[in-house]
Protein backbone atom coordinates (compact mmCIF):
# COMPACT_ATOMS: atom_id res chain seq x y z
CA UNK A 1 0.00 0.00 0.00
CA UNK A 2 1.09 3.49 -0.92
CA UNK A 3 2.16 5.58 1.80
CA UNK A 4 0.78 9.01 2.30
CA UNK A 5 1.66 12.07 2.92
CA UNK A 6 -0.18 15.49 2.76
CA UNK A 7 1.47 18.06 -0.08
CA UNK A 8 0.22 20.48 2.22
CA UNK A 9 -1.12 22.72 -0.53
CA UNK A 10 -3.34 24.53 1.68
CA UNK A 11 -0.29 26.94 2.28
CA UNK A 12 0.72 27.36 -0.76
CA UNK A 13 -3.06 28.99 -2.00
CA UNK A 14 -3.62 30.43 0.71
CA UNK A 15 -2.27 32.73 3.53
CA UNK A 16 -2.79 31.19 6.84
CA UNK A 17 -0.77 33.76 8.77
CA UNK A 18 1.96 32.96 11.47
CA UNK A 19 1.03 31.26 14.55
CA UNK A 20 -0.45 34.39 16.64
CA UNK A 21 -2.73 34.79 13.48
CA UNK A 22 -3.58 30.99 12.89
CA UNK A 23 -3.84 29.39 16.18
CA UNK A 24 -6.67 31.45 16.71
CA UNK A 25 -8.15 30.72 13.70
CA UNK A 26 -7.32 26.93 14.46
CA UNK A 27 -8.72 27.58 18.12
CA UNK A 28 -12.38 28.68 16.53
CA UNK A 29 -12.61 26.12 14.51
CA UNK A 30 -12.14 23.76 17.19
CA UNK A 31 -14.54 25.22 19.05
CA UNK A 32 -17.68 25.27 16.67
CA UNK A 33 -16.16 21.51 15.77
CA UNK A 34 -17.64 18.00 16.97
CA UNK A 35 -15.56 17.99 20.24
CA UNK A 36 -12.21 16.33 19.62
CA UNK A 37 -8.67 16.06 20.91
CA UNK A 38 -7.19 18.69 18.52
CA UNK A 39 -3.63 18.40 19.66
CA UNK A 40 -0.87 16.08 20.49
CA UNK A 41 0.26 18.29 23.49
CA UNK A 42 -0.62 16.90 27.35
CA UNK A 43 -0.23 21.23 28.46
CA UNK A 44 -3.93 22.67 28.26
CA UNK A 45 -2.86 26.07 28.53
CA UNK A 46 -1.12 26.54 25.22
CA UNK A 47 -2.86 24.75 22.55
CA UNK A 48 -1.31 24.28 19.18
CA UNK A 49 -4.02 22.02 17.42
CA UNK A 50 -1.26 20.34 15.53
CA UNK A 51 -3.91 17.41 14.75
CA UNK A 52 -6.80 20.11 13.52
CA UNK A 53 -4.19 21.56 11.18
CA UNK A 54 -2.69 18.60 10.13
CA UNK A 55 -6.52 16.90 9.28
CA UNK A 56 -7.23 20.38 7.64
CA UNK A 57 -4.02 20.44 4.76
CA UNK A 58 -5.13 16.65 3.84
CA UNK A 59 -8.85 17.26 3.51
CA UNK A 60 -7.66 20.48 1.45
CA UNK A 61 -4.59 18.30 -0.99
CA UNK A 62 -8.14 15.69 -0.73
CA UNK A 63 -10.82 18.67 -2.10
CA UNK A 64 -8.49 20.44 -4.49
CA UNK A 65 -7.14 16.92 -5.83
CA UNK A 66 -11.49 16.22 -6.60
CA UNK A 67 -11.51 19.95 -7.92
CA UNK A 68 -14.09 21.07 -5.08
CA UNK A 69 -13.33 24.13 -3.99
CA UNK A 70 -15.07 27.08 -4.82
CA UNK A 71 -13.35 30.18 -5.92
CA UNK A 72 -14.77 33.11 -6.29
CA UNK A 73 -14.77 35.45 -9.44
CA UNK A 74 -12.16 37.78 -7.99
CA UNK A 75 -9.80 34.51 -6.82
CA UNK A 76 -9.61 36.45 -3.90
CA UNK A 77 -11.31 34.19 -1.86
CA UNK A 78 -11.93 30.38 -1.82
CA UNK A 79 -14.25 28.03 0.03
CA UNK A 80 -14.09 23.89 0.55
CA UNK A 81 -15.98 22.10 2.71
CA UNK A 82 -13.73 20.88 5.95
CA UNK A 83 -16.21 18.13 6.97
CA UNK A 84 -16.03 19.33 10.52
Amino acid sequence: MPECRPEYNLYNDAFLGKNERLIPKLEFLARIAEQEKWDFKSNENEPRYTILLNYLMYTYDRVKQEKKIAVSEDGQRMCFNTGL
